[in-house]
């Protein structure tokens, strides 16, 4: 057996062992905290004194065995060196005498009958010693039996001259379970105390790598964990090199282990702060247990020098954890109570007592209603949705009264929905004859009837739409909630709406009005009549201002039409940055309907601006958060954007098998079905699947057009579908519709017009096209869209060939490759790879972007120029420069960057020529 940084210790005991031989019996008692190595120091003084020539008797205590009495004397007598006659002696007083009555006045006063026994034991272990040293060791000698210790104090005040050494473990700053032991110990003339305390920092540092620590098993996470504590370190070692971190396995144990192994007050206090907390006191902490409070304070002591408590804290979770999971289900639920009654009584916060009642599945006190309802919502607005359902539900399995449990189960409903749609609609049913029965308020009403829609749960929600409508009947012009959910509903489910043709009113919010149902109304309104430069102002605050409302399902649809609104108003930039902000932001990470809205928005965002890559992780976080399932109608914006985006990067079989995916039917029946539809005909038309291509994009347009949803910057049907009608050869049919969206007022966006100046440029003979191409990619530039520009240019590349200037067309054709390869759009690259071929141009690889980094600012204006073709007497009359100095700038670019011609220059410089032109 090892020992680790414990050698003074054992030279101590060998130097005591040195001095009881010469006759001076020693009394030592080993001091120290659980899980500090005070067992294996036996264990190899054990070793030690048997080399030595020293007989070594030897006894072991435990909690569970202190009732029995003589349980010690009976262990001794088993050893080799008693003479078996004095065993079975022994055996047979302790079995034939029943000590239920010790006496009493002196607790360490020998019973009558048991004075022959102890004084033959006594004669038989001085004579062992009289040709020997003799240690008599004790373990954990706080859970001696009551007779042994008799028998022990007995022996003790018998040491003088001889050569016995009575070793005992004990930790002497937990309060004794005898004091009469403990006092007549301390008070004994030969008394040694040997203490042991955890382990320094430094020692720590090098235990751990004797254990072979893996690195991310650091010294300061040692010492946070397990305050130096061998035994503890050794758990933690354990688990990082079994499970790579903190596991309630090996560590959770070993703490347990160090509980159980000491006093009972010990165990209390431990289970008291697993249940009360960290900032109980000790007198709170002994009503819990029925303790005195300055035994749970030496309890709390022991521990902290223990290692297994920092202050009034366990030192990680997992200690926590472990404690509370080994409370039996009865004994937990009763100090959950206990906990709950006793925070009550001294006006603690209502989440605090809340978690105790939720723990204890209690809500029987007469004050617990008021407590749920107050922590729940303190919970929601904390983002500990976990935390406000469990106390809804408990409320709602107490509450009997109507409309009271309608309105819980209300807000159950709504607060499940954040963390995932799926779990609220159990829920929708009973809401919904509830509402029918008129015990629903308006507020929730309206969120009823936005979750019976997102299930596609259309007939429940037409019947209590026109509920709702006819006890409204003249007044619903005036009734704020109805009004703002028929304005959402034109935009979003057209055919349940009945809108009325007045605008949304911007009016001040009654107190009981949900902001983001107005805020979705009035997006909705912006989308309708083509206000969307009207409404970005709010947009932007729907999205910045996310965590300051309450949040309800029409949070998620302000959140949705928002996008939809900028993206309508140019403003996709800004979007995107609000967005990312979001995205960041821990909050938005906690409620996951909320996260996968946000990346749902962020994925079509990323789609229109060109970025296949980004539009493909965010659609896939959008529904990893929530499943499909779980997504309902509303499944048709992030599916969407994931069939575009794999279709866009040629991962054709993927866009295929996500087209496959069962939707709802009810769908094609929203606003959410048009991006599937679009997205649908987008993977028919690169899969030349024309005519299927044509009929979804048709289909689109025919919605939108029905439904007064005709905006070409949301939903650019027609450009589709004029792709369409090219790839089929019908250029006439292909330029009406690019002409249509050039001419409609409410195709308002640069990006609109972009991608109808492309499709008219197609419809021309190549001698007309060149300026329509011209300002379709300035635009897009100017917008950012990525994948858009690659097409743009690969088009201007042709042009150029046609006309011989195959410098220009080599140009173009490399700048394309550029950024189809950096939006990762395979197919297109891969066209114009193909293209390449016919110009002889070749591909070199790109520069590093270290080395265009060496570059001047001036030396990269002028290579700039230079990739777009110009020449040197042109770039000098761009800067205002002579053309020496242009050359001069190029001949030091040229050495900087390993090239030796203009053609080689590496396109990523292009993107100067915007600063420089």
């Amino acid at each position: 057996m090892t020992l680790f940084q414990r050698e003074e210790q054992l030279r101590r005991l060998e130097e005591l062992l040195f001095v009881s031989a010469e006759g001076h019996g020693q009394l030592v008692v080993l001091d120290g905290p659980a899980g500090c190595g005070k067992t294996a120091i036996l264990g190899v003084f054990a070793e030690r004194t048997v080399e030595l020539g020293a007989t070594f008797l030897d006894a072991t205590c435990s909690p569970v065995e202190t009732p029995i009495l003589g349980g010690v004397i009976d262990q001794l007598t088993q050893h080799p060196s008693v003479p078996v006659e004095v065993a079975v002696q022994v055996t047979d007083f302790l079995r034939g005498n029943n000590f239920t009555a010790l006496p009493t006045g002196h607790e360490s006063a020998v019973p009558a009958a048991a004075i022959p026994v102890f004084s033959q034991l006594a004669t038989v272990i001085r004579n062992l010693a009289s040709e020997h040293p003799l240690v008599l060791a004790i373990d954990n000698v706080r859970h001696a039996d009551d007779l042994s210790i008799r028998f022990l104090l007995y022996l003790a005040r018998r040491l003088r001259s001889t050569n016995i050494l009575i070793l005992a473990t004990d930790d002497l700053c937990l309060p004794a379970r005898n004091l009469p032991l403990r006092a007549e110990l301390l008070r004994h003339a030969d008394f040694n105390r040997i203490p042991l305390r955890p382990l320094s920092r430094s020692n720590v540092s090098l235990l751990l790598r004797l254990l072979g620590a893996p690195p991310e098993c650091s010294t300061d996470e040692a010492m946070t964990v397990a305050g130096g504590n061998p035994l503890l370190l050794r758990a933690l070692v354990q688990d990082h090199q079994e499970f790579g971190g903190i596991r309630a396995h090996s560590f959770g144990m070993a703490l347990l282990g160090c509980v159980h192994h000491q006093d009972a007050i010990l165990l209390k206090t431990t289970r008291a702060l697993a249940v009360l907390g960290e900032h109980s006191t000790p007198a709170e902490l002994g009503l819990l247990v029925g303790e005195d409070a300055d035994a749970v304070d030496g309890a709390i002591r022991a521990m902290n020098l223990a290692g297994m408590l920092d202050g009034s804290a366990f030192r990680s979770p997992v200690s926590r954890a472990a404690v509370l999971e080994e409370l039996a289900s009865g004994e937990h639920v009763e100090l959950r109570r206990r906990a709950a009654r006793l925070l009550h009584d001294r006006q603690a916060g209502a989440t605090e007592i809340a978690r105790h009642l939720v723990a204890a599945e209690d809500a029987s006190p007469p004050w617990a209603t008021d407590v749920l309802l107050e922590a729940a919502e303190q919970a929601l607005f904390d983002g500990d949705q976990q935390l406000a359902a469990a106390c809804f539900t408990l409320t709602l399995s107490c509450c009997d009264e109507e409309p009271a449990r309608t309105a819980v189960r209300a807000r159950l409903a709504q607060t499940e929905w954040q963390m995932s749609p799926s779990a609220a609609a159990k829920h929708l049913s009973s809401l919904t004859y509830a509402a029918a029965a008129g015990r629903l308020a308006d507020a929730d009403r309206s969120v009823l009837i936005r979750q019976l829609l997102w299930h596609g749960r259309d007939t429940e929600a037409a019947r209590l739409l026109n509920q709702w409508r006819y006890s409204a009947g003249d007044r619903a012009e005036d009734s704020g909630d109805l009004r703002d959910v028929e304005s959402w509903l034109a935009a979003c489910h057209p055919t349940l709406s009945r809108r009325s043709s007045m605008p949304v009113a911007d009016d001040i919010l009654a107190p009981d009005t949900d902001p983001s149902l107005k805020a979705a109304a009035a997006l909705a309104d912006a989308i309708l009549r083509g206000r969307h430069q009207d409404r970005v102002d709010l947009a932007v605050q729907s999205l910045r201002d996310v965590h300051l409302r309450r949040h309800t399902v029409w949070l998620d649809e302000s959140l949705l039409l928002a996008g939809t609104v900028m993206v309508c108003a140019g403003r996709s930039r800004t979007a995107t940055e609000l967005c990312e902000g979001l995205l960041a932001d821990p909050r938005t990470r906690r409620v996951p309907t909320l996260h996968a809205t946000v990346a749902a928005v962020r994925a079509d965002l990323a789609l229109r601006q060109g970025d296949l890559f980004a539009a493909e992780s965010f659609s896939r976080e959008a529904t990893s958060l929530v499943p499909a399932a779980s997504w309902g109608v509303v499944i048709g914006i992030p599916l969407g954007c994931q069939i575009t985006a794999a279709t866009r990067l040629g991962k054709y079989e993927e866009s295929a098998r996500l087209i496959t995916q069962a939707i709802p039917a009810a769908m094609l029946r929203s606003r959410y079905g048009l991006p599937y539809l679009h997205a649908r005909g987008q993977h028919h038309l690169a899969t030349n699947h024309l005519h299927a291509a044509l009929s979804d994009f048709l289909s689109c347009g025919e919605l939108v057009r029905k439904w007064a949803l005709d905006v070409d910057a949301a939903f650019p049907w027609r450009t589709s579908a004029a792709e369409a009608w090219l790839a089929l050869d019908n250029t006439e049919q292909a330029r009406q519709l690019a002409n249509d969206v050039l001419t409609r007022t409410r195709s308002d966006t640069p990006a609109s017009r972009a991608r109808a100046l492309r499709i008219l440029a197609l419809t021309y003979p190549a001698n007309r096209r060149m300026p329509l191409l011209s300002e379709s990619l300035d635009i897009f530039e100017e917008s950012g869209d990525r994948f858009e520009q690659a097409r743009v240019l690969g088009d201007l590349s042709q042009i150029y060939f046609t006309k011989g200037d195959s410098r220009r067309a080599r140009l173009l054709l490399r700048r394309a490759l550029h950024v189809a390869d950096m939006c990762g759009a395979r197919p297109q690259y891969r066209e114009l790879l193909s293209a390449s071929g016919e110009l002889g141009e070749t591909c070199y690889p790109p520069i590093a972007n270290e080395r265009i980094g060496t570059l001047t600012a001036s030396e990269r204006r002028v290579a700039s120029l230079a990739v777009m073709g110009h020449t040197n007497r042109e770039i000098a009359h761009k800067l205002y420069v002579t053309p020496s100095t242009v050359e001069q700038h190029l001949t030091r670019a040229f050495r900087k960057l390993g090239v030796k011609r203009r053609k080689d220059l590496p396109v990523e410089l292009w993107t100067e020529t915007t600063k420089t032109g």
